[in-house]
């Protein structure tokens, strides 16, 4: 009974050694940085957006900053009040935010990218398979 006992705890103890870096192995799905990500944006968004170009055409880069961030916080996937964020924040000698405004606005691209290739895949696999009977 007791040899039957050893038996079964090194059985065991050799099935969690050879499960474990199995499962470490694997890599996680990518989490999106952006979920929910919109690829359309919304009108309140494109307004502040809108009025932040006016004010910069002025020289108001303050005023102008103030309004794309408020269209940033509507719209978080929002890449032209990014883009427009930078270049005012630029414009007034700011460049690590101006590069920080930049970098977020081409990680929001590379979410939008991806959602849209994930889409056309997922578009293109089905009706290949209802055709072929899948």
């Amino acid at each position: 009974m007791k040899e039957n006992r050893s038996l079964i705890s090194i059985l065991v103890f050799l099935f969690i050694c050879t499960m474990v870096p199995a499962c470490s192995t694997t890599t996680p799905a990518q989490k999106p940085l952006y979920p929910g990500l919109k690829l359309d944006v919304n009108e309140q968004a494109k307004i502040h957006n809108a009025n932040g170009l006016q004010y910069a055409k002025q020289g108001l880069y303050d005023k102008a900053i103030e309004e794309y961030k408020k269209a940033i916080y509507i719209a978080p996937s929002y890449v032209e009040a990014y883009t427009n964020c930078s270049k005012a924040y630029y414009a007034i000698g700011d460049s690590d935010l101006s590069v920080y405004y930049i970098l977020k606005r081409d990680d929001i691209l590379t979410q939008k990218e991806r959602a849209i290739r994930e889409n056309k895949a997922g578009d293109n696999l089905s009706p290949v398979a209802d055709e072929e009977g899948m």
